[in-house]
């Protein structure tokens, strides 16, 4: 688990919203790191299809204990999956930022009521 230092609201401007988020979009990458890890590696392709395989540990032992099957050869599209979560980042980041405006004018707008 990912925890940012005590010392952000010395850097962030709004350091409970933005830590908050920063902390989802590490848990992102923490997940695709796992993911990552329980995957077959591909060895060789013929014919748009795999002729040999290596699985890793995790994945060999899944197989072993038939929780999950390996049903076909043909290679999934793995830029789709990287596309989608790269977009899914960057409208976190869009938003981050659209929210630390409407923070900053919620405060200019309550300083000038305040005097």
């Amino acid at each position: 688990m990912w925890r940012l230092s005590s010392n952000a609201a010395a850097v962030l401007p709004n350091p409970e919203i933005l830590i908050s988020t920063i902390e989802k979009i590490l848990r992102v990458f923490e997940n695709v790191i796992q993911m990552d890890l329980m995957k077959v590696r591909w060895e060789e392709i013929k014919n748009k299809k795999v002729s040999k395989y290596i699985a890793t540990p995790t994945f060999q032992a899944l197989m072993e204990g038939h929780k999950v099957l390996k049903l076909t050869t043909q290679l999934e599209n793995r830029n789709s999956n990287i596309t989608t979560q790269l977009s899914s980042i960057i409208k976190a980041f869009e938003d981050f930022r659209l929210v630390a405006q409407i923070k900053e004018g919620i405060e200019r707008v309550s300083y000038g009521f305040r005097y």
